[in-house]
């Protein structure tokens, strides 16, 4: 066999890219096919908002004790930046579907 050895930190990338693709694919059919419903595409657009920060503080609080000094801060950091802006969303989304408010954002 003439080739170069595989890589495996290009398998991984082509593998996450993949999976990036078929998530965007299937929020966006989601959202096609719950286009008639509104309260349904809201639930399923909220979480669809949702999953990724969420996998990203899981991600960073798996890998927190390989990290030491200036990489652990910088990824704590973003981690409590992704926990607060769930917790923002969250409170948006309830607030909008549950209490029915209009958002701030829809003021204009």
């Amino acid at each position: 066999m003439g080739g170069p050895p595989p890589n495996p930190g290009r398998y991984q990338m082509v593998v996450l890219l993949s999976v990036g693709v078929v998530y965007v694919l299937v929020y966006a059919a989601g959202g096609w096919a719950l286009g008639g419903h509104p309260a349904l595409l809201s639930a399923f657009g909220n979480a669809g908002l949702l999953i990724p920060p969420i996998a990203v503080c899981a991600i960073i609080l798996s890998r927190r004790r390989r990290w030491a000094g200036c990489q652990r801060l910088f990824w704590d950091t973003f981690g409590i930046g992704m926990a607060c802006w769930v917790i923002g969303h969250v409170g948006w989304a309830f607030e909008q579907n549950v209490l029915q408010r209009e958002s701030w954002v829809q003021w204009h």
